[in-house]
Formats: structure tokens, sequence, C-alpha cells
């Protein structure tokens, strides 16, 4: 009874001796090492490949909406063919208190307008920047559904983009200088550093007898901002909210937007919809994701193809495991006989095998998440690989990595592979020990 126990027990350091021989090429047979090592290198670059292409594609999907997010919030309430929003305090008020997964909002004046300095003149969107309102102490609500209070803008950047300033200073929305933050591919442009002065263009939108009006001031560089968005870098300038009030000649409570910062940016579409809906005519609600639905669709549309794609070289990889052992086994017919007719048992020879198979995959899919990790770390270093923005939006190849990138590729790297040494170690453990022992290659 014993005995048979005994025999039932797999005796490790004999399958890990075994397989330290079988790895050992002669000098005469070089070539079984090399093929090794090529299947060492098919793990580890397939590895290596589908996590940065993993940690592309969400590097994209994050930064592109971080990005987006700081130029048009979660949710943007409209009116029907662009007319202003009157009693916007009062409007902002109503929607805070009906809808709880409203976290801030903020009026926001735009308007399409060039901008000169010396000889250069680019086409440029103005923007107000974006500040919370704080609400006051009167909370009832009026038979028009709105809330009467006496509501004020406080310094707070709801979209973020005071963050992303790299020079100067931002101002505060109830600034009235003639100050404005640009870009630094526009400042680059222009030719235009800190403190300097510029002149900006606008048409009146209320003129008399339809007769286009040009408004014209000068402004002063009090910031420079970089988001690597280029559609936005190369066009979007921000100017404070009661300038663009004074500006753009409007009246004291109106502006062109409101812009929504919600508790949770996956329900933008949702809440969206039901804004609107509560709202009614004229209004009208368009999500992040519908405004640049070219965007993220471009993202989903790269997270399908491009992991299988590349998972090819995952397959690859397993067939040149497969070659390898399967080169080994006729290397080590011979050795194999010697072991069987010493009374050797098929299951040893067998995990011997997958052994060989398994210390491939593992080293491989290690090393190949250690350099996938080495190159993102560089990339978001030092920003090495650079884009095209008109093509992909940003300027830099984004990477964000995740914990379950290299859990995933590493297991089913470790996976294929054992499946992988199952043939050649089924193979290897059924040869006959008098026939292995005559084989001469």
């Amino acid at each position: 009874m014993n005995n048979n126990k005994e025999n039932n027990v797999i005796n490790l350091n004999l399958i890990r001796f075994i397989s330290n021989r079988l790895a050992t090429g002669t000098k005469s047979r070089i070539f079984l090492s090399f093929a090794r090592a090529v299947s060492f290198f098919s793990v580890m670059l397939g590895s290596m490949a589908l996590i940065i292409s993993l940690s592309v594609l969400d590097g994209f999907d994050k930064k592109l909406r971080e990005t987006a997010v700081k130029f048009t919030s979660h949710v943007s309430l409209r009116t029907f063919n662009r007319k202003l929003i009157n009693d916007w305090n009062q409007t902002i008020d109503y929607i805070k208190n009906y809808f709880p997964e409203v976290s801030a909002a903020a009026p926001l004046i735009e308007r399409e307008g060039l901008l000169r300095r010396g000889k250069s003149v680019e086409g440029i969107l103005i923007r107000s920047l974006s500040s919370q309102m704080q609400p006051g102490n009167n909370n009832q609500k009026s038979s028009n559904y709105y809330t009467r209070t006496s509501s004020k803008l406080i310094n707070t950047d709801i979209t973020g983009i005071s963050k992303t300033i790299i020079k100067g200073k931002t101002f505060s929305p109830e600034d009235s200088t003639y100050s404005v933050i640009i870009s630094e591919k526009l400042a680059l442009r222009i030719d235009a550093e800190l403190g300097d002065s510029l002149v900006i263009y606008t048409l009146k939108k209320e003129t008399i007898e339809n007769i286009p009006e040009p408004q014209i001031d000068k402004f002063k560089i009090t910031g420079i901002y970089k988001t690597g968005m280029v559609q936005y870098d190369e066009t979007v300038v921000f100017i404070p909210f009661q300038t663009a009030t004074n500006f753009f000649s409007l009246p004291k409570n109106a502006s062109t937007s409101i812009e929504i910062i919600l508790k949770d940016l996956n329900q933008a579409d949702k809440v969206g919809e039901a804004i609107q809906k509560q709202m009614g005519y004229p209004y009208v609600c368009f999500s992040v994701f519908e405004l640049h639905r070219a965007i993220f669709s471009w993202i989903d549309l790269q997270k399908e193809p491009i992991p299988l794609v590349l998972g090819l070289i995952s397959i690859v990889a397993v067939f040149n495991i497969i070659t390898t052992l399967l080169i080994t086994v006729v290397e080590k017919t011979h050795f194999i006989g010697i072991l069987s007719s010493l009374g050797m048992k098929s299951r040893t020879i067998l995990f011997s095998f997958i052994t060989q198979g398994l210390k491939i995959g593992i080293t491989g899919s290690l090393s190949g998440c250690a350099l996938a990790f080495t190159f993102g770390w560089l990339q978001n270093t030092f920003e090495f690989i650079k884009l095209r923005g008109e093509i992909y939006y940003l300027d830099s190849l984004p990477i964000k990595f995740s914990l379950w990138h290299f859990e995933l590729v590493a297991g089913i790297s470790i996976l294929l592979t054992i499946a992988a040494s199952a043939v050649p170690a089924l193979i290897a453990s059924r040869v006959r020990p008098l026939r292995a022992i005559r084989f001469k290659m």
C-alpha cells in the first residue's frame, strides 16, 4: 500500500533535473538552443505588443475624455438656433435642485473671432472660463419651475482647464480686465509671450438693420495653456466671463450655453436626455459623447481589431514552442529511451517536457511585461513618440497602464504555453525504450 502511494508521488526534484538536462544541447546541435531562444523572444514580443496595444488604447480613451471635458463639460445645455440663454443663474439653480446627478454647473459665453498680432492673423473661438455658481439661501421653486436665488459666480474652474496652464496664471470670473489665455501652439504661431498684447475682432450678434458691426479690443496675455489636443489648442482662447459679457455687448445675465458637470461621466447621455425633456423647448442638451462622437467612435473601433491582430504574435509564439519541444524530443530520443529503460515513468517524462515549455512561457511573458512597462514609463515621462494632432487628435502617444493588462496577458501566455507543451510532451512520454535506444540522428 505504501509502495503504491510512493509511486503516485511526483518527484519534483527529478523533474527539474531532467528538464535541465533536456535544455542542454550538445555542441554539434546548437540549433536547439537557437530554437529555444526564438521561442523565448516570440513569447516576450507577443506579451509586450499586447500590453502596449491595450495600454495605448486605454491611454487614448482616458486622455481624450479628460481633454474633451475641459472644453465641453459632461453636458452642454443650449438653445435652438444658438440664441442666448437669459437668466442663466435661475436656470442653473433649477437644474442643480431638480437633478441630483449634477455636481456643478456654470454659464458659458463663446463666439468666433479673429486674433491679430503684428502681421499674423488667426481664426479663433473665444470662450469665457467656466466657473461654478454659488447658490443663494432661497431654495423655493417658482411656478415656472425655476429657483429664485441670489446666485453668483465663484472662482472655481469646473472643467479643470486652469490645471493645463503651463505659464502665467488664470483669472477670476469676476475679473473684468481685458486679459486672455492662449495655447502654447497658438503662441508659437503668432510669436507671442506672456505680457504681450494682441487684438481680437468679433461681430456683434445684435446689429442695426442687420448690418454687421465689428467689435475690436486689445487684450493682454496672462496665461498660456497646453492640453495636447490639437483641434482645441490651435483655436480656443479664454477670457474672463465678465469681460466676455462686456466685449460681446450681452445682457447682464445672458450666456450662450450652460456647462454641466456630473458626478458620473458615464451617465452623460442619460442625464442630458432627462434635462432636455424636463426643460423643454427651446432648450437642447448635448453630452460630451455626442459632441465628440467621431473621436470616441474611433477609439471604440480600434479596441476590437488591434488586440486580435497583435494576438496573432502570441499564436506564432505557441507554434514556436511546439516546434522547439518537438526538436528536443527528436534530439533527446536516445536519452529518453535510456531513462525509460531504467524504470522512469511516462508521467515524469511528460511533466519534464511541460516544465520546459512552462519555463519559456513564464520567462518570456514576464520579460515582455517588464519591457512594456519600461517603454510606457519612458513614453509618459519623455513623450519621445509624437503624433500628428490633426489625425490622431493628440500630439503625443498616450499610455495608461492597468494591472489587469499584465495579469490578462501573462495569464493567457502561460496557459497557451502549457497547451503548446502538451503535444510534444505526450509524444515524448510514449516513446518505446528499445526503439529509442537504437534511434540515431
